[in-house]
């Protein structure tokens, strides 16, 4: 897979497509991500990253999530520092320029508390996720498993920062 996609990515960037060239970027860091391939995966990510920044801006929804999908795999790199100032930005940004939505910006604000908790700044990813929950909670279009997996992400921060009642009251729910 990663041979055909990066194939495709050099016959494409002959064409001078700056869209189809972002596309494929896109489709061959998660391809690379899905192949452990870390650190190939991220250099993908930032060029296309710069490319839809080039392109749409930073704000653009396609970039905020490519600045997401960054965020997370700086965590899984062992990057928690630069996971927080990522999720950070694309939240900021989200909210800015999406004031309204909610619903578009709590995978952002959920991911910041990810990467605050990996940096282990439990009190932020704490009041994060409880945020998200709170939202979720008020949103009649949230679905169960959006519910379940930040009560489940809460149980683990619990967890993890030593809180065995308070992630068993949340592994229940």
């Amino acid at each position: 897979a990663e041979e055909i996609l990066r194939e495709s990515l050099e016959s494409l960037d002959g064409e001078r497509d700056p869209v189809r060239v972002v596309l494929c970027e896109l489709s061959l860091a998660t391809a690379l991500e899905n192949l452990d391939r870390l650190e190939d995966s991220l250099v993908m990510y930032e060029s296309a990253k710069s490319s839809l920044v080039e392109l749409a801006g930073e704000a653009h929804p396609q970039t905020l999530v490519t600045l997401n999908n960054m965020a997370m795999l700086y965590i899984r790199l062992g990057r928690a520092d630069e996971a927080v100032e990522t999720a950070r930005r694309v939240l900021e940004l989200g909210e800015e320029h999406q004031p309204e939505s909610r619903v578009n910006t709590f995978p952002f604000r959920s991911n910041l508390g990810r990467a605050l908790r990996a940096a282990g700044d439990f009190e932020g990813a704490e009041k994060e996720l409880l945020e998200v929950e709170r939202w979720l909670g008020e949103d009649e279009g949230a679905t169960a498993t959006e519910i379940a997996r930040i009560r489940e992400l809460l149980a683990e921060l619990y967890v993890e920062w030593g809180k065995p009642d308070e992630a068993q009251a949340w592994g229940a729910k």
